[in-house]
């Protein structure tokens, strides 16, 4: 068995996941606290800080919503341009309802790492349990 990482890698409002194979167990999947500085108030931020600190070369974002949400609260950072690394069947999976927000997934998929960010609701936006 493989320990746990430290706390501080197993919560956080970002994440990095990594490939893993289509038929890896949920448990299997490569997945930590990202350490980039996310969220930022303004994506252009976010967008130049992953070119910065990662090297992407063209970073999209693909929205999601978790199983109750009525608000959009995940997001998926990946470079578009990557075409050389293994195809990530997490997002492929996960983030590829709205492909259309970003004029269609690469023809390749998304390959390498993502950063996926949860998001908080505007506020007055309402949830499953009445008004935020």
């Amino acid at each position: 068995l493989t320990r746990p990482p430290p706390e501080s890698q197993q919560r956080g409002r970002c994440l990095e996941v990594k490939p893993a194979p289509l038929a890896a167990a949920r448990d299997a999947i490569p997945v930590h606290v990202a350490t980039d500085g996310l969220p930022l108030s303004k994506e252009s931020d976010e967008v130049a800080l992953l070119k910065t600190t990662r090297g992407w070369k063209t970073v999209r974002g693909l929205k999601a919503y978790t199983r109750d949400a009525t608000y959009p609260d995940l997001y998926c950072y990946f470079d578009a341009a990557d075409t050389a690394s293994p195809i990530n069947h997490f997002a492929m999976r996960a983030f590829t309802a709205y492909p259309n927000d970003i004029g269609g997934l690469p023809k390749r998929g998304i390959r390498g790492d993502v950063v996926c960010i949860r998001l908080e609701p505007p506020s007055g936006t309402c949830g499953g349990e009445g008004p935020g």
